[in-house]
């Protein structure tokens, strides 16, 4: 029900031009779309919408389980025309608030409110008036085009120059080139360039690199609505402008998408930690959004008009993150950052280090991320992939690889099976390990579809991929691929046909794969050294780890119980000691039925029915794809016996390292395989003390075993 005071349903009576974001409009004449909610459009409508509505509902969806509501907000408000009122329906939740939604509106400016109520399910409905008279500027046919340079790469700066030149664009087109540099090259621009306007630098502060202060002046000499200012190792595509038009020209500064010259990414829509700490940066994936995004000043669109109100600040040099002041002034003005993907550049130089600077950021839907150290107010801390940890891609496990901290390009489709990459296009997975490698390395792919011309790059090294059957991939990354960074930024393209990735494990070189290895504390020392306590698990073979260190370094742990209470009795002296001896900050989620009988200070529990869990396949996956998006470092088994349903659980999870006891292994035909079996790391066989004794001695949390135990 939309919820109208009289000057509303008197609008409605109306011819007024209507917009209802979503797929079912209450009243047919209504103008409706999705794609302003739609993350693979940018949030974006044609430009003939821009400024044209009268009323605007955003109902359908409620905001605040949008997690890009302000790029959501802020494309709403340009389709109001002048007068037009909004209307919005949202819920407070960890991705939005009522305050800071109403924050974006009051910066924004000319908004008034109209009314304002509670819905019976609890949603506040409000509307708010655009009370400009005239339209806000919104042409995309005049530019200027600024270009800094130190004047030290003449051949990158005309390649700039003659790619704005080149620029394919309508009769009405009008733009302009002004160049900020040393005045030792103005006499060589201007003669090959004659119509350029040349501005000179101050030649202060040379040596720090006065970026803010070439900028500024290009915004002084600026003459037309759109503004690009751009380093000198860009070059323009040709549709650039027409993209653009596509785009439309009502913005007020966009970020466009940037290559280097073989088509792999290049940071373009990326943030930074906090709202003002230095922190790593990191690159999103399209669609995504964050708080602490930031627009990279290798090259800035932006209305001239708010480059002038807002300038650069003199005060920072290069390398000093003047971008990201810049932006958060912005967006404290009111200014959203939009992307605007199909405007695409070049960047035709790579610094040494920058792409390794970046962590990967990949989108979940529900909830923020932020690089560097882990923030509140519901962001998280992107996770590092364990060594061994297997990654699964596609429509089932797509959210959970997300949750494993691996990043995916927009080069690769995503399918049921996996990911879909078209031949003779790179596409990247990214992902953080714990700690950089100090020696050899081995990724190993799940892949269909390869050919002998696959080329691969780690960390930009070109590396070699043997194949060890039709469907798996091994590469061997030196650990020079790591001097910088603990960044994995694979690179991959199939030049001939297309490829698929199922899915992926990092581990040290020289692992022993499909031979069952007898693990005891002693040779599990031998096999792994305590850096490398969190390479854990062999796939195909058994969990080969120091298990005790393991079980005091993990910050999550999932123990799984069966139903009976005289079971989950039995093992409350294991979890408290488990309690007692984990990290302060180790999570231990308990996976059984609710029961009275299970200890409730220091835990949390994820309730699990086994009878619907044997029945019921959604009921399953829906269980696993919970525990997945838990991602315990280790998960035991707490059943008594090996059973079929404890072991699906452990064979479909992600967990690093699985272990399990048992008096007694259920019967198999002779036919027959025990294919969870590998998944665990030893059979610990029950035999006096009982089932928590047992689980505590391979734990090595016997210190406790009597304390807990009377």
């Amino acid at each position: 029900m939309i919820a109208q005071d009289a000057a509303l349903r008197a609008m409605l009576a109306s011819d007024a031009r209507v917009f209802w974001a979503g797929k079912i409009p209450p009243l047919a004449r209504m103008q409706a779309s999705e794609h302003i909610l739609d993350p693979s459009h940018d949030f974006r409508m044609p430009p003939t919408f821009h400024q044209s509505f009268q009323l605007v509902y955003l109902v359908e969806r409620d905001l605040g389980t949008i997690k890009a509501w302000p790029l959501v907000v802020d494309e709403a408000l340009r389709l109001l025309a002048p007068g037009g009122v909004l209307i919005i329906r949202m819920t407070n939740t960890k991705l939005c608030s009522i305050f800071e939604l109403k924050n974006q509106l009051y910066m924004w400016g000319d908004i008034v409110p109209q009314f304002e109520f509670i819905d019976e399910d609890g949603a506040t409905q409000f509307a708010v008036k655009n009370t400009r008279a005239t339209p806000r500027p919104m042409g995309a046919e005049s530019f200027s085009f600024g270009v800094i340079t130190d004047g030290k790469r003449q051949g990158q700066l005309f390649a700039f120059i003659a790619s704005v030149l080149a620029l394919d664009h309508s009769a009405a087109y009008i733009a302009e080139i002004v160049v900020c540099g040393p005045s030792c090259i103005a006499t060589d621009v201007c003669a090959a360039f004659p119509n350029v306007v040349f501005v000179a630098d101050t030649n202060e502060f040379v040596e720090q690199g006065w970026i803010t202060r070439k900028k500024n002046q290009i915004v002084d000499h600026a003459r037309y609505e759109n503004l690009i200012i751009a380093h000198d190792r860009y070059t323009i595509n040709t549709d650039f402008i027409t993209r653009l038009q596509e785009f439309g020209g009502d913005f007020s500064f966009l970020v466009c998408r940037q290559l280097r010259p073989d088509g792999r990414r290049f940071p373009d829509w990326v943030a930074l930690g906090c709202e003002w700490s230095w922190s790593p940066p990191a690159i999103l994936e399209y669609g995504d959004w964050t708080r602490n995004l930031y627009i990279n000043g290798g090259i800035m669109i932006a209305k001239t008009q708010h480059l002038k109100d807002t300038r650069w600040n003199e005060l920072l040099f290069w390398n000093q993150a003047e971008d990201v002041e810049l932006t958060r002034r912005l967006r404290s003005q009111g200014h959203v950052p939009r992307l605007a993907r199909a405007v695409t550049v070049c960047s035709t130089v790579t610094r040494a280090g920058t792409m390794e600077s970046f962590e990967p950021m990949p989108s979940l839907p529900d909830r923020y991320h932020v690089s560097g150290p882990p923030a509140a107010n519901g962001e998280i801390h992107t996770p590092s992939l364990m060594f061994a940890q297997q990654v699964r891609f596609g429509h089932r496990w797509g959210r959970a690889a997300a949750e494993m901290g691996v990043y995916v390009d927009s080069a690769f489709t995503v399918t049921a099976d996996g990911l879909r990459l078209d031949a003779g296009v790179f596409g990247e997975i990214a992902f953080m390990l714990a700690d950089r490698p100090t020696s050899t390395v081995e990724l190993w792919l799940s892949v269909s579809g390869h050919s002998d011309s696959l080329a691969v790059m780690v960390n930009d090294i070109a590396q070699h991929a043997v194949a060890i059957s039709p469907a798996l991939l091994r590469i061997d990354i030196s650990k020079e691929c790591f001097a910088l960074t603990r960044v994995c930024r694979l690179h991959v393209r199939s030049n001939t046909a297309p490829l698929a990735v199922g899915g992926l494990k990092m581990q040290p070189a020289g692992w022993t794969l499909g031979v069952p290895l007898p693990v005891t504390r002693e040779s599990a020392r031998t096999i792994v050294t305590h850096a490398n306590v969190f390479a854990a698990l062999d796939g195909a073979s058994l969990c080969v780890c120091d298990l005790q260190t393991l079980a005091r370094g993990a910050q999550r742990f999932a123990v799984v119980l069966p139903t009976d209470r005289q079971s989950q009795q039995d093992l409350t002296p294991f979890l408290t000691a488990l309690r007692r001896h984990a990290r302060p900050d180790a999570i231990i989620r308990i996976l059984s039925d609710a029961c009275a009988e299970l200890p409730s200070v220091g835990f949390e529990l994820q309730n699990i029915d086994w009878q619907r869990f044997a029945a019921e396949a959604p009921y399953l996956l829906q269980c696993i794809a919970d525990l997945n998006a838990f991602a315990p470092e280790l998960l035991v088994n707490g059943f008594s016996s090996r059973t079929l349903l404890s072991d699906v659980l452990m064979l479909e999870s992600n967990a690093v390292g699985v272990i399990g006891f048992e008096r007694r292994s259920y019967e198999l035909a002779a036919d027959e395989q025990d294919f969870s079996r590998p998944k665990y790391t030893r059979l610990i066989e029950e035999t006096n003390g009982g089932a928590a004794d047992a689980l505590i001695r391979a734990l090595d949390l016997s210190a406790d075993v009597h304390s807990v135990t009377q």
